[in-house]
């Protein structure tokens, strides 16, 4: 008998295996618990980035320099090295 008419699983099939709730972990959460979950984070999401945007602002000119002062050093490595690589 041919080998190719053999049984195919559904890959839909395996996706929700993995993404069903798992039975161990008890009740999925409510709709208003997942929002307040949901709404938690973004608010701690914002609070993490408006400490890290409020700076000073002679520290965040300096990362700023750093990071631009490191760009410039490695496109000046990679010309450099890009042009050793056409001479040879």
């Amino acid at each position: 008998m041919n080998d190719l008419l053999g049984s195919v699983r559904s890959p839909g099939l395996e996706r929700h295996r993995l993404l069903s709730h798992p039975p161990h972990l008890g009740p999925r959460p409510s709709l208003s618990d997942r929002l307040a979950m949901r709404i938690g984070l973004w608010l701690l999401l914002r609070g993490e980035r408006r400490l890290r945007l409020g700076t000073d602002h002679t520290e965040h000119a300096r990362l700023f320099a750093n990071e631009r002062a490191r760009e410039v050093r490695e496109r000046a490595f990679t010309g450099d090295h890009l042009l050793r690589q056409l001479r040879a």
